[in-house]
């Protein structure tokens, strides 16, 4: 029971208990205020439930603005979702053309590369035939004119570079023909460089190795010259061809001597013979040994710090006008091969005894300084 049902019990208890008018009065006083309450009441109430409404309908509101708002984000990220995409599709599409691409070049590549590796092949084969023929034709052709053209085809091959120069060497080495050694010298030696000059070198010694022993069997002691008629007709005519021949090799060489060296190169001319002009060449550290520099000019050479030296023949060359020579070498060259006036014109260019005289002061007085 409620405060307001209460207040209507007490009233109607006033009324029945008592009916002065009094009593009347207060009764109604009750029931009003009875009435009043409930009217507060429900006027509380309908606030309460307008309040309610108006949070409900507030709330409503609220969210109908949210999923506005968001629809607007929506309305306004939809084409930026819609570029995403796209350009999503579009890198996909890239990559996959790329990729596709990528193969095709890589295919395109093997495929030339194959091609290539044919073409090699057939190259080689067909080259090895040619190689093959070329050693066939080589060992069993009396003559050996043709060499030169046959070999010099194959210098420039990585494969068969090396046996070619290593072939004509050996036919250098055999023939006794003078234009087929210079054909083949030309074809495979020229231009002489410090790159192949070693080749050239060994050449020269390996031919003066053959001469040196025509040299000493021709040898006359009291004319201090060659007699060649000590030689029977072979013997003549191979002196004469290696002779010749070496000649050949020193002018091959000779610009190589004058020209820059290479540092750290190395001279090595033991038992080698070099005529000719060497006028500047460079000497410096050499080895000797067993060589002769016989009939040669070099004027303006240098001889410093060359060994070997000792026996090494000097005859008909005008030492004297080398640019450098050390003491010891310079006392070897005086005691043993003096200036001679029956070889007056032997000397390239002539000489005289006062040209040698000179000569020798002016060495000296070089190593005085």
């Amino acid at each position: 029971m409620n405060d307001t049902e209460q207040l209507r019990q007490i009233a109607a208890s006033i009324l029945e208990g008592s009916h002065d008018e009094a009593s009347a009065q207060r009764a109604a006083e009750l029931l009003k205020l009875a009435s009043e309450i409930d009217n507060q009441r429900a006027e509380a109430t309908k606030l309460a439930a307008e309040e309610q409404k108006i949070r409900n309908d507030l709330k409503e509101f609220q969210q109908t603005e949210k999923n506005q708002h968001l629809k607007d984000y929506i309305a306004l990220l939809s084409p930026l979702f819609t570029t995403i995409v796209l350009a999503g599709t579009l890198v996909q599409q890239s990559y996959q053309f790329v990729q596709s691409e990528k193969t095709k070049q890589a295919q395109f590549i093997q495929a030339e590369r194959d091609k290539d590796a044919e073409a090699r092949r057939q190259a080689d084969a067909a080259e090895d035939l040619r190689w093959a023929d070329a050693i066939r034709l080589l060992h069993t052709s009396e003559k050996l004119s043709p060499a030169a053209v046959i070999l010099k085809s194959f210098i420039k091959s990585e494969r068969y570079g090396g046996p070619a120069s290593q072939t004509a060497l050996q036919l250098l080495f055999k023939t006794n023909d003078p234009v087929v050694f210079e054909d083949l010298f030309n074809a495979i030696l020229d231009p002489v460089t410090w790159s192949n000059a070693p080749q050239v070198i060994e050449l020269d010694r390996t031919m003066f190795s053959s001469l040196a022993p025509l040299w000493g069997k021709s040898w006359d002691s009291k004319a201090r010259n060659n007699n060649y008629s000590k030689l029977n007709k072979a013997e003549q005519q191979k002196r004469e061809f290696l002779q010749n021949e070496l000649e050949f090799i020193s002018n091959k060489l000779a610009p190589v001597l004058k020209g820059p060296r290479p540092a750290g190169a190395k001279v090595d001319l033991r038992s080698v013979n070099l005529e000719g002009d060497f006028d500047g060449a460079d000497f410096s550290g050499a080895e000797l040994s067993g060589s002769s520099l016989s009939d040669s000019s070099v004027k303006g050479a240098n001889f410093s710090g060359v060994t070997g030296y000792e026996g090494v023949p000097f005859a008909s060359t005008a030492w004297w006008r080398a640019g450098k020579v050390d003491l010891p070498l310079l006392e070897y060259l005086i005691r043993n091969f003096p200036y001679e006036e029956r070889l007056r014109l032997g000397y390239a260019p002539a000489s005289s005894q006062a040209d040698y005289e000179d000569g020798v002061a002016r060495l000296k007085q070089s190593l005085r300084k």
